[in-house]
């Protein structure tokens, strides 16, 4: 591991031959987000906004920043070294010292260090048996076919991987390797246990997980989890569902009829999660956020289910936001679906109804909703009250069309801003002018019309037959 060393402390003569790179932290991004230095060289990184983390994926060092901080990090060896901000996690840097490969050999066999066991072999016949007593950093890999699964796989040592590979060990394609619940099991996995760092993470890789009767994959409580090439399908009640858990990356999953949501993080802030490239199509919620910042979901599509994506805060104190949700870069089209799953009228709240929504913020703080495309839902963006008042949020830059209504806000809350959206209808109208960015602290003027229509839309779409059949459209 590199250490820290104090400059301020060498003679003049020392410093001077010590080279300095330097680095400014703002927005969400590193810039630049790439060094080449040599060793001895030190790196310097001058901070230009509140709330950020430069964080060592190696775990060499982890500074806690705001506007104004400057901090400093000498490299005495060769290697190649990455870090991030926990709380965007969008935000990735690099540092390649020197032109040895002590860092690119780990990459070039990241798993050279790791015992595997194959599914099925006469050691490991199934994926249950490959987990019992695996090892810390055990890799299981699960060759071609459909495994059906009566007891939850439960990932509990450190670093563990399940990974579905081809008979020549390369990436397992889309479908072929299966999970499939029997016996009327709840969650197909359970990972409880942490990687040692980004470089070295719990992981769920190139499986498909079905016929789970609560939930296809469960990440509880960890840190440092991946989830790759990972298919949800009909899993009752969540595909992917992490609480508690930081430091995560999604990526290339898809997933499709779900009661609840077919991805959903909770109960965590400043969590560090990146979602990116992931489709979720024919669920209650497509993706979904409960108490949870710090997170950034990016090139994604969310399609034809009930809710596209829902941000809900509640329970969350005030000071605990740190960053909020940022989204950008998504489709998110056609969501009101009416063959999208939603629960019985009797079993939700205001909050969770299926409200044809495309981006549905409730409640909390510091949210941004920027250049997506929004089309073809009865509300594209929308901003609502929940238990706690919203704050702060950024709607910016959204191509919005085929909407019922493009933008809209119930107007409780403060400082919700628009600003540069390409729309042709609001509640109220006018929005943007109403509320534009960049101006001094706002507060919003109550408009219930929006809550009262998304209620009257999931009764019309979804709950007409179980209210009154004549409501139906």
């Amino acid at each position: 591991m590199a250490v820290l060393v104090p400059l301020l402390g060498l003679p003049v003569e020392a410093r001077a031959q010590v080279a300095g790179h330097e680095v400014v932290v703002r927005d969400t991004s590193f810039q630049p987000a790439e060094l080449q230095i040599d060793p001895g060289d030190t790196v310097t990184w001058r901070v230009q906004q509140d709330d950020h983390t430069i964080t060592s994926e190696d775990g060499d060092f982890d500074f806690r920043v705001d506007n104004g901080d400057v901090k400093e990090f000498t490299f005495p060896k060769e290697g190649t070294f990455r870090y991030l901000c926990q709380i965007h996690a969008s935000m990735r840097g690099v540092v390649r010292v020197g032109d040895g490969c002590a860092g690119e050999c780990v990459t070039r066999c990241p798993d050279c260090d790791r015992e595997t066991r194959n599914v099925p072999s006469l050691a490991f016949p199934t994926v249950q048996s490959a987990l019992d007593g695996a090892p810390p950093k055990a890799l299981i890999t699960v060759r071609p076919g459909h495994y059906d699964v009566s007891s939850t796989l439960v990932v509990s040592s450190p670093g563990v991987g399940i990974r579905g590979v081809t008979a020549s060990g390369s990436p397992a394609p889309a479908g072929s390797v299966v999970l499939r619940g029997s016996q009327g099991t709840a969650t197909g996995i359970r990972v409880t246990a942490s990687g040692a760092s980004m470089g070295a993470p719990v992981s769920v890789e190139n499986v498909t997980l079905t016929g789970f009767l609560e939930t296809g994959l469960a990440v509880e409580g960890s840190e440092h989890f991946v989830v790759s090439n990972v298919r949800m399908r009909g899993n009752g009640s969540y595909g992917l569902r992490t609480t508690g858990s930081i430091n995560g990356q999604v990526r290339r999953l898809s997933s499709f009829g779900h009661q609840t949501a077919g991805i959903s993080i909770e109960s965590c802030d400043a969590c560090g999660v990146l979602v990116e490239k992931v489709h979720a199509k024919l669920n209650a919620a497509g993706f979904q956020t409960v108490d949870a910042s710090g997170i950034v979901v990016r090139g994604s599509v969310f399609e034809q289910n009930a809710n596209g994506m829902v941000l809900k805060s509640a329970s969350l104190p005030d000071t605990s936001y740190s960053g909020g949700v940022y989204v950008y870069g998504n489709s998110v089209r056609e969501n009101g679906h009416p063959d999208a799953p939603a629960p019985s009228v009797f079993d939700v709240s205001t909050s969770e109804l299926p409200a044809g929504t495309g981006i549905w913020l409730q409640g909390g703080a510091a949210n941004t909703i920027e250049n997506n495309v929004v089309a073809g839902n009865h509300y594209g963006v929308v901003v609502t009250s929940a238990e706690r008042a919203n704050d702060s949020h950024h709607v910016l830059g959204n191509e919005l069309s085929g909407n019922q209504v493009d933008l809209a806000w119930d107007g409780v809350g403060r400082n919700v801003c628009f600003a540069d959206n390409a729309h042709s209808t609001a509640e109220p109208a006018g929005v943007e002018e109403l509320y534009p960015c960049g101006r001094a602290a706002t507060v919003g003027f109550p408009y219930p019309k929006v809550t009262a229509d998304l209620v009257a839309f999931a009764y019309r779409t979804y709950f007409c037959e179980e209210v009154e059949g004549s409501l139906c459209i």
